[in-house]
């Protein structure tokens, strides 16, 4: 019993972490308009701010009738295998600097 009981909670514990390991973020779809700080707030981890960097951590979506705005210059770092789709709008026009994409890790090909 106590076997099966241990066998049953390690699947439950694997199943969960994995689950964790492929995390993704779709906006709500209810027309917003949305920034990268308010999708630091909303996507639960898919992105982060660190030191003024934006990360993309796994598949971000904007939905079709979202937009999400970049009115300042940035940079957004995107991990490897990630996809950030734009089914909605996405608008782009800092006054000064530009926004740049680059991947998080700069070390490998």
């Amino acid at each position: 019993m106590h076997k099966k009981l241990h066998a049953l909670l390690t699947l439950f514990a694997l199943l969960f972490l994995l689950s964790g390991a492929s995390a993704q973020y779709t906006t709500p779809g209810n027309n917003q308009s949305l920034t990268l700080q308010e999708l630091v707030t909303l996507s639960g981890g898919v992105v982060t701010e660190i030191d003024g960097d934006f990360f993309i951590n796994s598949t971000l979506t904007i939905a079709a009738t979202d937009t999400l705005k970049v009115m300042e210059a940035q940079t957004i770092r995107t991990a490897a295998t990630v996809r950030i789709e734009i089914m909605g709008k996405f608008i782009s026009d800092p006054t000064e600097g530009r926004v740049v994409f680059t991947a998080q890790d700069t070390t490998s090909s």
